[in-house]
């Protein structure tokens, strides 16, 4: 599978994050969501002692060898046996994979006691190009959210589907194109449409899970309409990184909390200052 550079890019910034948190040297990796021996070849790299690529397709494009495994499986219910799995890793799944809480669960019953795991996902439903535009139109036309995007930031939030065809229209996209973008925004199961507060709840609450979060913060300011009905955290975090660890028992000291990191915070707060100012300034207008 030939990959463009944006996403050779990418995973070699998911490769980074990860020793950040853990080495993986001498351990079996399970990858799900895998398209592909790219990811595992670096993961062997780094001193994986086998790699496991999983997809819940049939055809992920994977080739064999000594070290490198397909497996066809649900990240959500992978009938593998408990406490089976060293490490779990899933690069740019976070956004796609429906019931995060089963697959949180999941990733707890197959990982041995003290294994670990390390997920991510980007771009984040709430966050400017949440939308994750990846569509081949009906005209012929490749779009998608990073090169050749017609959208602007936001609008798959602030838009209805009629607004959003309307909008795609002004801007010359056909028709039948407008009407195919528009539906993958709003009903492709190739995202779960899930906020990046809700995944970061369902992994906190687990006590058994020794956890740390990073998010990578979006600089530009939200339109003021979004900011009454979305938290700032959600609008602003384009990617989301979660590595936790499989506790020994419930009170066991967390060991990955102090490395829990948010990429450019001060930008977090000026945008918190700015919110409030539109919040006041808004209160202000509907007096008037």
């Amino acid at each position: 599978m030939s990959i463009t550079e944006a996403k050779k890019t990418a995973i070699r910034r998911t490769i980074k994050d990860l020793q950040h948190f853990f080495s993986i040297k001498g351990v079996q990796v399970l990858e799900i969501g895998s398209l592909g021996t790219v990811v595992a070849e670096d993961l062997l790299k780094l001193g994986a002692k086998s790699v496991i690529c999983s997809n819940i397709k049939e055809n992920a494009d994977i080739i064999e060898s000594e070290r490198i495994k397909y497996m066809q499986l649900d990240a959500t219910k992978t009938g593998l046996e408990s406490e089976s799995v060293d490490f779990v890793f899933g690069r740019a799944v976070l956004e796609h994979i429906d019931h995060i809480d089963c697959l949180r669960d999941e990733i707890f019953r197959i990982l041995k006691p003290g294994g670990r795991f390390y997920l991510d996902g980007a771009p984040m439903w709430a966050s400017p190009t949440g939308h994750h535009l990846w569509v081949k139109t009906p005209s012929g036309k490749f779009y998608n959210f990073f090169e050749n995007c017609p959208l602007h930031n936001w609008e798959h939030l602030s838009l209805s589907e009629a607004e959003m065809v309307k909008v795609l229209l002004s801007r010359g996209i056909e028709s039948e194109d407008a009407d195919a973008l528009t539906n993958f925004v709003y009903h492709s199961s190739f995202l779960n449409r899930t906020l990046t507060s809700t995944i970061c709840t369902l992994f906190k609450e687990h006590k058994m899970l020794d956890i740390a979060i990073t998010k990578d913060c979006f600089a530009k300011t939200p339109p003021t309409n979004l900011i009454t009905r979305f938290n700032l955290i959600d609008l602003t975090t384009s990617r989301l990184c979660i590595a936790g660890r499989k506790k020994f028992y419930e009170m066991e000291p967390n060991t990955l909390s102090f490395k829990h990191l948010t990429t450019e915070s001060w930008l977090r707060t000026k945008l918190v200052l700015k919110s409030i100012k539109y919040k006041i300034q808004s209160i202000l207008k509907s007096r008037t």
